[in-house]
């Protein structure tokens, strides 16, 4: 916040980035919808920066993620405003917190409007979307089926020229277990799903589960490992899937 704010670029008096630069990362680069009734006409995707209007000021937003952890980044630059909120879970509270801060400090919160409620409908509106997704993959689980091949013939060295190695090998209960990269901190438990569809339960419980599925070749022989990676998932309370952002990576059979 201190090389956005006051002069942007500049800290204790030394310019570290140009100005043109800095302006340019502020400028709207793909415009986005509005789905906070409060904010202005304006929403757009800057160089890494959220932008948007509020009460006839600019406001330049980002957060950050990783399981466990939120923050939000938000300021506005006009008034020399920064606020910086930090959570040890996943949902819209420090938005709300951050929108009080900027009410409070622009002298706007006059008309009682209560941030924490509607941020709290948001949350609620979209755990009910994420539940009934999920609840929906769950339903198409097809119950009473059986890998098309033994275990054991699964086993291996599976492989991508970008996400490197997986190894798939047999657990001392005879069911199947996926290492990563050759490190025993990545490996997951696969959970019989339906057919050659597995769920994998990753041994660090931080990390949730994640769908795979094996293709067998012309031979008859398992060929490929498809691991669907969730980038991102519609809401991390509801479990790591229902997802729109993902990536599904074949790794093929080598060993």
């Amino acid at each position: 916040m201190k090389l956005q704010l006051g002069e942007p670029g500049v800290i204790d008096g030394e310019r570290l980035v140009s100005d043109e630069v800095m302006r340019e990362t502020r400028q709207a680069q793909r415009a986005l919808s509005s789905g906070n009734p409060y904010d202005g006409e304006m929403r757009a995707y800057g160089l890494g920066w959220s932008l948007s209007s509020y009460q006839g000021y600019h406001t330049v937003s980002h957060g950050g993620a990783s399981d466990g952890m939120n923050t939000t980044l938000m300021m506005v630059p006009e008034i020399d405003l920064g606020i910086v909120v930090v959570t040890n879970t996943f949902n819209s509270f420090r938005d709300a917190v951050a929108r009080k801060v900027i009410d409070a400090y622009i002298g706007d919160d006059a008309d009682g409007r209560d941030w924490h409620e509607h941020y709290l409908s948001v949350y609620e509106s979209r755990m009910e979307y994420a539940k009934n997704r999920r609840d929906e993959i769950e339903s198409r689980r097809v119950e009473g089926t059986r890998p098309s091949r033994s275990l054991n013939q699964f086993t291996g060295t599976y492989e991508d020229e970008v996400y490197d190695q997986v190894e798939v090998s047999l657990n001392e209960d005879g069911t199947l277990r996926l290492k990563f990269w050759d490190d025993e901190t990545q490996i997951a438990d696969l959970e019989h799903w339906h057919y050659d569809t597995f769920r994998a339960h990753w041994r660090n419980p931080a990390k949730r589960e994640k769908f795979v599925t094996f293709d067998l070749g012309s031979d008859g022989k398992p060929k490929t490992l498809n691991v669907q990676f969730t980038l991102r998932p519609v809401l991390l309370q509801a479990g790591i899937y229902p997802t729109n952002y993902y990536r599904i990576v074949e790794y093929e059979k080598v060993d």
